[in-house]
């Protein structure tokens, strides 16, 4: 393997490390039936990227055609959607910045909170630029490995599907494996010599 291939293999590892990295829990029928009916944690890979996820208040559940949300015990409670005192959790198996939440059945008067470790983050409804049931904001969240996230709805009678998420590799990731590779070329140049 010559020094420009080498170079090749980096860059291409580094451009596709810091790739975009979308879970689907509405449209990817791998995850959500892996999920559907648990509480958790359980793990899922995408794209080299492993979320852990887990339910609080009662089971994960998606229902065609609806969404994916909290199914909790007992009547009364919309089973595709995250309802008070429902909460659905991820933790990831490496640093990652939320570029993306999209959520379905998103109305009028309600919020969701996003909880990174102890920061919350409120989206409401009326600061959305697209004022439609199906909402996608685009934040810029940092998720420190070890923090987990936390969706859960801001209100009494707030109730909201997830229907995907999307991160990328937090960014310092990203760079040492520029350095990495750059280290690479210059030990084999210097032992070619």
């Amino acid at each position: 393997m010559n020094k420009y291939s080498i170079a090749a293999w980096c860059a291409a590892a580094a451009i596709s490390a810091g790739a975009a990295v979308t879970f689907d829990l509405y449209n990817d029928a791998d995850l959500y039936s892996y999920l559907d009916d648990q509480t958790g944690p359980l793990s899922y890979t995408n794209s080299g990227i492993a979320a852990t996820f887990s339910g609080t208040g009662g089971n994960m559940n998606r229902v065609s055609n609806n969404g994916f949300g909290i199914d909790a015990p007992g009547s009364g409670d919309t089973t595709y959607l995250l309802d008070v005192n429902e909460a659905l959790t991820v933790s990831f198996n490496q640093a990652v910045q939320i570029t993306a939440l999209d959520f379905r059945n998103f109305d009028d008067g309600e919020s969701i909170r996003v909880i990174i470790g102890s920061v919350t983050n409120t989206v409401l409804w009326a600061n959305l630029g697209n004022k439609t049931t199906d909402s996608i904001i685009i934040p810029s969240w940092d998720v420190p490995l070890g923090d987990t996230v936390r969706f859960e709805v801001g209100g009494e009678t707030d109730a909201i599907a997830i229907d995907s998420f999307t991160v990328v590799p937090e960014p310092a990731t990203v760079s040492m494996l520029g350095i990495g590779g750059l280290l690479a070329l210059i030990i084999r140049r210097i032992s070619s010599e």
